[in-house]
């Protein structure tokens, strides 16, 4: 704070065109700090010169420019949105949306810095990071665009995620951000030397780098002490198949050979692979059903005039599979839509035309994970085979996958119906449960491996990870596969933002992570957060985006259970706690918020 007095405001104002300046430049910054242009570095200014405006500002204008600050964040750090039906409607309503929590942001920070007398570098993390915690969740969650994400490429700095979660690296950013804030509002306000505030200011700032100094050794340390050992080999087929042919169930049965393709020649070039693995709803058909107690298919067509042609070539697809995999002695993770009948125990006789249709399914997006030879025989679709797993995605995208005003039956038919029309994809469909935890033979005789499974957009979500590694107080999972379709955003930024995310969640939980995607990028990242060039699927000339191939590697595996996968979000609690405190004591003193 730039006086002793609690309460009393910093004195001197700045012109409007200046607070608006000051806010484009930190928008900038912000923006710059993600991909696609990923200069990490500058998000340990960039909220500076926001800061700064807030401190000298009215409240009103203040306002107003924090508004336009959030909006504009958004709008350019995820304008990949756009991809998403050609249009720039869903990307204006989402930073609209966001705008809104980043006022509130900006309006939290400058009641406790005006009302409490404390400096920015306590004030910053405490409001900033539980509103990052709560734009993860709060309708449906959008968890992009965190400060800590910027740091994905700078290891020893995020090290600490493993008991912080990524919340401490945004701490750490919003704190050093705060002070450098207050020590460029200590020279606009030039006080005289020797005032109580000096000494306050110089323990402020030597805190907060003492404790970017003793974050930074941690990371070094638990860098250079952590052992990992291999796993199995696994080996991701990307198919790159177009977004505007799958949207249209066009080509079902070209996606199928292509990635026929791919996976035979991959086999072919390793074959000691443990398992192939295809990326979210690439398996083309329909629907399929694997309930626990065994195999039970239900197909159905979009058209039941194509029932005849649409069950045979299903068969076709399963019967090459179990082939395959048979052959090879390879498991086979795959990702499908699945069709589940709303009643159960009728009779598989029932699933005919005229008489099931889709209104009588609940819909998932699935992963499928198939022992070798154990995918369907050529038997009627009553054949039972108790090895066959599956799981359905707990977090489905809202729009994408499921329609808003669910509680309406007539406007979420209708809205469901337009969220197709116009953007072709599915916009129905039923969350999972249950975490999907499998467990994967080790060829050597050893005890097998075990691991999970987050399917696209649940990588973003740190507690989706927590629930999958963490059982019952040890760690049940050796790594994690994220299948993913990432193809709906073309080569944008998203495809990099998104490994960013997958970062994080390997730090967090020592896990070794696998992503497995349709058009890139498709890696291996290691329970350090590293990837090296060669794990990452690139073609001839280096690209990794908007590519077709296979990626062999051994999955890395770390036995360590991090006390955030034990604990959890303990940090952001605490957070919250002493936000409440200092919300509570910065109400007190009303006498000079009367005038701004």
């Amino acid at each position: 704070m730039i006086s002793s007095r609690v309460g009393e405001p910093v004195k001197g104002r700045i012109r409007r065109w200046l607070g608006v300046a000051l806010t484009a430049v930190s928008c900038a910054l912000l923006v710059s700090a993600f991909h696609p242009i990923d200069f990490g570095w500058l998000a340990w200014v960039a909220l500076v010169p926001w800061l700064f405006m807030l401190a000298f500002s009215r409240m009103r204008p203040a306002l107003l420019c924090t508004v336009g600050f959030g909006f504009f964040f958004v709008f350019f750090g995820v304008h990949w949105i756009r991809h998403v039906g050609d249009t720039y409607i869903g990307l204006a309503l989402l930073a609209a949306i966001v705008s809104i929590l980043v006022l509130v942001t900006g309006w939290m920070i400058k009641l406790l810095y005006w009302g409490s007398g404390l400096p920015l570098a306590l004030i910053v993390p405490v409001v900033w990071v539980p509103m990052e915690f709560v734009r993860s969740f709060i309708f449906s969650g959008f968890p992009w665009l965190h400060l800590s994400h910027t740091q994905h490429g700078y290891l020893p700095i995020i090290q600490i995620a493993e008991v912080t979660g990524a919340w401490g690296v945004s701490m750490l950013i919003a704190a050093v951000n705060g002070a450098l804030a207050d020590v460029l509002i200590r020279w606009r306000t030039k006080p005289r030397a020797g005032k109580p505030f000096d000494r306050r200011l110089a323990v402020t700032v030597g805190a907060v780098f003492l404790l970017f100094a003793a974050d930074l050794c941690y990371g070094w340390v638990r860098l250079s002490k952590l052992e990992m050992r291999d796993g199995p080999k696994l080996l991701v087929v990307q198919g790159n198949w177009p977004m505007y042919k799958k949207k249209k169930g066009e080509g079902a049965a070209d996606r199928f050979e292509v990635l026929k393709t791919l996976s035979e020649e991959g086999l072919s070039a390793s074959p000691d692979v443990d398992m192939v693995i295809w990326s979210e709803t690439m398996v083309p058909m329909r629907y399929i059903n694997v309930p626990d107690s065994g195999l039970e298919r239900y197909l159905v067509p979009r058209r039941m005039s194509d029932w005849t042609a649409l069950t045979k070539r299903n068969y076709t697809i399963l019967n090459w599979l179990q082939e395959y995999s048979k052959k090879g002695n390879v498991h086979l993770l795959l990702g499908a839509e699945t069709g589940k009948r709303l009643e159960d125990g009728l009779p598989t006789a029932s699933l005919v035309p005229g008489v099931v249709t889709a209104s009588d399914l609940v819909k998932h997006n699935s992963v499928y994970f198939f022992p070798p030879g154990g995918v369907m025989t050529t038997h009627l679709p009553r054949n039972v085979l108790k090895s066959t797993y599956r799981y359905d995605k707990r977090h489905v995208v809202p729009i994408g996958e499921t329609a808003p005003i669910s509680a309406i039956p007539p406007l979420q038919k209708a809205i469901a119906g337009l969220i197709y029309r116009f953007g072709g994809f599915v916009s129905d469909l039923e969350p999972g449960t249950k975490p999907g935890v499998f467990s994967l033979p080790s060829r050597t005789g050893e005890d097998p491996y075990r691991f999970g499974n987050l399917i696209c957009f649940e990588n973003g979500f740190p507690g989706l990870a927590r629930q999958t590694v963490c059982r019952k107080g040890s760690k049940a999972v050796d790594f994690i596969v994220n299948e993913s379709n990432d193809a709906w955003f073309l080569d944008s930024a998203e495809l990099d933002q998104t490994v960013a995310l997958a970062v994080f969640r390997a730090i967090e939980n020592r896990v070794g992570f696998v992503r497995a995607a349709n058009s890139g990028i498709s890696l291996f990242i290691a329970p350090d957060g590293s990837y090296a060039p060669e794990d990452v699927l690139t073609d001839a000339n280096g690209k990794s985006k908007d590519i077709a191939g296979t990626l062999t590697r051994r999955v890395k595996i770390c036995d360590d259970l991090t006390p955030y996968s034990r604990y959890g979000d303990f940090l952001v609690i605490g957070l919250i706690l002493i936000f409440l405190a200092l919300f509570a004591y910065a109400l007190r003193p009303k006498e000079f918020l009367e005038d701004q």
